[in-house]
């Protein structure tokens, strides 16, 4: 269990941004979309992320949910938008 900033919802999967800004993952709920399972976005929460099937899933255990405000979640943002620049953004693992 570690703590995660999830962001957003996409099409495709969740975004998770780690609290220290150098890493950034799309993650796959396993049975229901994070936002339904936490209420929202824009929280920092602590769950596990874990490998499967090829992808990144959080299996919908949830704790210490903690909702951030508007600049939070814009400094956040900015910080995903680099990360991905930058190629630390990840939503496979493996070949």
């Amino acid at each position: 269990m570690e703590n995660w900033v999830f962001l957003r919802d996409t099409k495709v999967h969740s975004l998770f941004v780690h609290p220290t800004e150098h890493r950034a993952y799309g993650v796959f709920g396993l049975n229901d979309r994070i936002r339904d399972i936490v209420g929202g976005t824009g929280v920092i929460i602590e769950t596990g992320l874990v490998q499967y099937g090829g992808r990144f899933v959080c299996d919908g255990l949830v704790s210490r949910i903690l909702w951030l405000g508007k600049n939070y979640r814009h400094g956040f943002n900015r910080a995903y938008q680099a990360i991905r620049l930058e190629g630390r953004f990840y939503s496979r693992y493996g070949p």
